[in-house]
C-alpha cells in the first residue's frame, strides 16, 4: 500500500471565487439538527455562489415544512419512502449544477469561514478530487473517521481485533484511521467520511456518484476509492474544523449498527477486492459480528455481577482475618483451628446468602439506598441462621462468627458504597448524582428564555448562571459547572466550535441555544419552549439534603478514625482528624459556605470552605449556588481537593 504524503498547512487566499457550489443534505427525522445545520450553512455561504438541496427520506416530523417556512431558498426533494443515503444524495447531486458538490450531514455545524476556505483549497490543488475536514463530536472530541485508510483485509483485521487501539500511532496497525498522520495537519489520505465530502463535479461524474447498492454506511468508502481510481487525489484539511454530532448520537455499540456497517464492508470487498481477498474479508466480517455480539453480552453480564462479586471477595477476605483472631483468642486458645471447608466453603456461602438478601430487597438497585441495604443484610442474616438451625451438627460452627460476619458484611458493604460515592459517574454511591449545574453564555436578555426552555423540558437543572464570555474560565471553576449553553444568536459558530474544543478535555456537556426560536440542542437532545416553572431554589433547606449531608459528615468521621495511625501524622489529614470530634457532635460540618451565608439556609461552620475565593466578590454567588444544589459529591470533591492541595 502506497504511503500518503503529508501536505503543508494551507493558508487561504483572499482571491474572489467565481465557482458555484451545490450542497446536498439528506434528512430523516432530525428536524432541529437540520435547522441548525442550515443556519450554519446560511452564514457560511455569504458572498459565495451556492445552491442548497435538502432531500427528505419520508420523515414523520415537520422537517420539510420547517425548511419551506424558514429557508425558502433551499431546493427540496421529498421522497415518499426511505430510499437510503446513496439514492437520496444522487437525486440532488445529479440535478444540481455546481462546479463542486458538498455532501453534508444534517447533524453538522459549519464555522462561518469553512466553505470559502474549502473551495479555495480545492482551487489551489487541482489534482484533489475530494476533500474532507477535521470533525469533532458534540463534546469537542476529535472524530477519527475524519481521515481513514483503505479497509483492506489486514487493515480491517487490525481494527476488528483491537490492534489499532493498542498501537494508535502505528503506521501499520492503526492504518484504518491513519493514526500515524497528525490530526492537526493537512494530508493526502484514502478514505473520507460522508458527513462532509467536497468533490469537484468532474471527480463525481467520473466516479459515477454513490453506489446505490449500499443503503447505509460504506458509501463514502466506496466513493472515495472510486475517485482515486479515476485519477484524482483525496485530501484531508485540518481547519476550519466542524462539529458532527454523529460521534454521540449513533449507537455504535448496538448489534444493528454492527450488522449494517460490516455488511457494507462485505459489499465493498465483493466490488473492489479480488475473490480471494473478498472471501478472507467475508470471514473477518463474520468473526467481527460474533465478537462484537459476544463482547456486548459479556459487558452487560460483568456490569450486573461485578459489585456483588466485589462484596463477596471483601467479605470472604475479611472473614479469614476474623476467623483467625477468634481461633487464637477464644475458640482454640490451646491450639487447633476450624477446618478449611468452613473457612473457604461455608464462609463464602454465608456471604452469598447476604448478597441474595441484598438482591432480593433491591440493595444493588440504582440509586443505592441505605434502607434497602440494611434490610437486605437483615434478610441475609435470617437466611443464614435458618440454614444453620437446619444443618447437621458437624457443619454448625460458631454463631458468634455469624454475628461477627454480619457486622463485617455491613461495614464492608457500607464502606465500599461510601468509596463509590466519590465517583459519581458510576451511579453506585449513596448520594444523588447527575446534578446539572449549567452556565449560559449569551445575551443577558435571553437568560430568562433559557430558564423557561429548560424548565419546560422536564430536565432538572439545579443551578443556572448567566456568564460573560470573557469570564468563562473563572465561572466554570467558581460554580463547579458541568454544562455550558451557548447562544447561537449572539456568538458565531466559529467561536462556539472554538470554545467547545477548548474545554472538551474537562468533560463538560455542551448545548447550543436559539432563544428567539425557543429551543436548545445538544448531542441527541432537544429542549423546546414552554411555560416558566422556575428552577429549584435552595435544596439545602430540604430535610433530605440535610440528612444526606449529615450522613456524609459522619461517614468521613468513621473513615478518619479508621485511618488514625496514618491521619494524625499527615498535616492535612491531621487537621481533618482533630476536627472530626466537632463534626461528630454536630458543632461543625466538613464543607461550609465560602462567605457568611447571609440569607441562605443555616449551615454549621465549615472545616473547609466550599471555595477559596480570596474575597474576589463571588462569595455570595458561590454560596447561593451551593445552597441551591446541595450536592454531596461537591463536598466529596472539596475534601479530596483539600487533601491533595490544601486549598
Amino acid at each position: 500500500m502506497r504511503s500518503r504524503p503529508s501536505l503543508p498547512l494551507w493558508k487561504p487566499t483572499t482571491k474572489s471565487l467565481s465557482l458555484k457550489l451545490s450542497i446536498v443534505i439528506v434528512n430523516y427525522n432530525v428536524r432541529h439538527f437540520l435547522e441548525q445545520c442550515l443556519r450554519s450553512v446560511e452564514r457560511a455561504m455569504e458572498g459565495l455562489d451556492v445552491d442548497v438541496w435538502v432531500v427528505d427520506n419520508d420523515s414523520r416530523d415537520d422537517s420539510m415544512k420547517m425548511v419551506s417556512d424558514k429557508f425558502p431558498w433551499v431546493h427540496r426533494i421529498e421522497n415518499k419512502e426511505n430510499v437510503g443515503f446513496a439514492v437520496a444524495n444522487n437525486q440532488a447531486a445529479n440535478q444540481s449544477k455546481g462546479d463542486y458538490i458538498l455532501l453534508l450531514n444534517p447533524d453538522t455545524i459549519l464555522p462561518e469561514d469553512n466553505l470559502r476556505q474549502a473551495l479555495e483549497y480545492m482551487s489551489d490543488h487541482p489534482k484533489c478530487g475530494a476533500l474532507g475536514i477535521r470533525m469533532f463530536d458534540g463534546a469537542g472530541i476529535f472524530l477519527p473517521e475524519s481521515k481513514r485508510g483503505l479497509p483492506t483485509p489486514w487493515v480491517a483485521f487490525y481494527k476488528i481485533f483491537g490492534l489499532s487501539s493498542i498501537f494508535p500511532k502505528s503506521k501499520k496497525f492503526a492504518r484504518y484511521h491513519l493514526g500515524h498522520l497528525s490530526n492537526d495537519e493537512n494530508h493526502r489520505v484514502e478514505i473520507l467520511a460522508g458527513a462532509y465530502m467536497l468533490m469537484s463535479r468532474e471527480a463525481w461524474n467520473k466516479a459515477g456518484g454513490l453506489d446505490e447498492t449500499y443503503f447505509m454506511y460504506g458509501e463514502d468508502i466506496d466513493l472515495s476509492y472510486s475517485i482515486e481510481k479515476s485519477g484524482f487525489e483525496v485530501h484531508y484539511m485540518a481547519e476550519p474544523s466542524i462539529i458532527h454530532y454523529k460521534g454521540e448520537s449513533t449507537k455504535k455499540g448496538s448489534l444493528n449498527y454492527v450488522f449494517l456497517f460490516y455488511n457494507a464492508m462485505l459489499i465493498f470487498a465483493r466490488k473492489h477486492l479480488s475473490k480471494g481477498y473478498a472471501r478472507m474479508f467475508s470471514l473477518l466480517i463474520r468473526l467481527a459480528i460474533y465478537l462484537r455480539a459476544g463482547v456486548s453480552v459479556a459487558k452487560r453480564i460483568v456490569q450486573r455481577i461485578s459489585l456483588p462479586i466485589i462484596d463477596l471477595l471483601v467479605f470472604t477476605g475479611g472473614m479469614q482475618v476474623i476467623i483467625k483472631y477468634w481461633e487464637s483468642n477464644h475458640r482454640f486458645i490451646e491450639g487447633g483451628s476450624y477446618p478449611d471447608y468452613y473457612k473457604w466453603g461455608i464462609t463464602p456461602l454465608y456471604g452469598a446468602l447476604w448478597i441474595i438478601g441484598l438482591l432480593f430487597l433491591g440493595g444493588y438497585r440504582k440509586p443505592i439506598q441505605l434502607n434497602r441495604i440494611l434490610m437486605g443484610l437483615v434478610l441475609g442474616t435470617g437466611l443464614i441462621f435458618g440454614m444453620y438451625a437446619l444443618s447437621p451438627d458437624d457443619v454448625r460452627f460458631s454463631r458468634a462468627l455469624i454475628l461477627l460476619g454480619a457486622a463485617w458484611m455491613a461495614f464492608g458493604v457500607l464502606f465500599l458504597r461510601f468509596g463509590l460515592s466519590l465517583f459519581p459517574s458510576l451511579g453506585l454511591g449513596f448520594w444523588k448524582t447527575g446534578q446539572t449545574r449549567a452556565g449560559f453564555v449569551g445575551k443577558s436578555e435571553s437568560f430568562g428564555v433559557i430558564k423557561s426552555i429548560l424548565s419546560h423540558s422536564g430536565r432538572r437543572v439545579d443551578l443556572l448562571k448567566s456568564i460573560d464570555e470573557n469570564e468563562l474560565d473563572q465561572m466554570l471553576e467558581a460554580f463547579d459547572l458541568n454544562e455550558v449553553i451557548f447562544d447561537a444568536e449572539h456568538l458565531s459558530y466559529s467561536r462556539i466550535i472554538e470554545l467547545i474544543r477548548k474545554y472538551s478535555s474537562r468533560g463538560y456537556h455542551f448545548q447550543i441555544a436559539y432563544p428567539s426560536e425557543g429551543w436548545i440542542i445538544g448531542s441527541n437532545s432537544i429542549h423546546t419552549q414552554g411555560e416558566t416553572v422556575g428552577l429549584k431554589k435552595y435544596a439545602l433547606a430540604s430535610a433530605d439534603s440535610r440528612r444526606s449531608k449529615r450522613t456524609f459528615d459522619l461517614s468521613i468521621v468513621v473513615f478518619l478514625w479508621i485511618l488514625t495511625p496514618v491521619a494524625i501524622w499527615m498535616p492535612r489529614l491531621s487537621k481533618l482528624w482533630w476536627n472530626s470530634f466537632a463534626v461528630l457532635i454536630h458543632a461543625k460540618t466538613w464543607v461550609g459556605y465560602a462567605g457568611n451565608g447571609e440569607g441562605l439556609p443555616t449551615l454549621k461552620m465549615g472545616v473547609i470552605p466550599i471555595k477559596q475565593l480570596n474575597n474576589n466578590g463571588l462569595e455570595k454567588e458561590v454560596d447561593e449556588a451551593y445552597a441551591s444544589t446541595a450536592d454531596i459529591n461537591t463536598d466529596a470533591r472539596t475534601l479530596v481537593r483539600f487533601i491533595r492541595t490544601g486549598a
